[in-house]
């Protein structure tokens, strides 16, 4: 519904989930540091973000909140339910990207003023932050894609990584919690 309204006027096709099983092959859309020319990223990114903030009209960025990634089989925070515990004694709740709407995820991230997540999907919706807002990326040390990196900079998002203290081979890992806990104490 959202995109519709957003790209009425351009040539798009629009799919619903009925007709669409899997997409193959598209890790040219998410990989964009792999790109030679990202002009066209970085002006469509812009788009879509001002575009969204006409819909949804941000209220006062005041949402803080962790994008879980609990139901995930693979490259998964191994003790995120310890971070979240001390995250929500300051104001965070958990989020799963996956079990809402892309509205509701939409409006969750423009209302959003600080984004914490495992390096994953779920991130991705910092596309919808507003400038001047923080994204906090938690990240295996074998995996470490810019890509966020570079949407937050195109965003004028801030941004900051923090990589895991133990990193597993299958791209699993365990962070210092303190160290979240005190940086994110810092900007709130």
């Amino acid at each position: 519904k959202t995109y519709r309204k957003i790209f009425k006027n351009k040539k798009f096709k629009f799919f619903s989930n009925k007709k669409i099983k899997q997409f193959k092959n598209v890790r040219y859309l998410s990989h964009v540091e792999n790109r030679s020319n990202n002009i066209f990223f970085k002006k469509n990114l812009s788009f879509l973000r001002d575009e969204v903030q006409k819909i949804y009209k941000p209220k006062k960025n005041n949402q803080y909140i962790l994008v879980s990634r609990e139901n995930s089989v693979k490259r998964k925070l191994l003790n995120e339910d310890e971070l979240f515990v001390e995250l929500k004694k300051i104001g965070f709740k958990k989020v799963l990207f996956e079990n809402l709407t892309v509205d509701q995820q939409i409006e969750i991230s423009a209302n959003c003023k600080i984004m914490i997540g495992y390096h994953g999907a779920g991130l991705s919706n910092c596309a919808y932050m507003n400038k001047k807002t923080t994204l906090i990326e938690v990240s295996n040390k074998k995996y470490p894609h810019p890509h966020f990196e570079l949407f937050s900079e195109v965003l004028g998002v801030k941004f900051k990584r923090f990589f895991c203290k133990e990193n597993f081979n299958n791209l699993n890992g365990i962070c210092n919690i303190q160290q979240i806990i005190k940086f994110v104490k810092k900007i709130k």
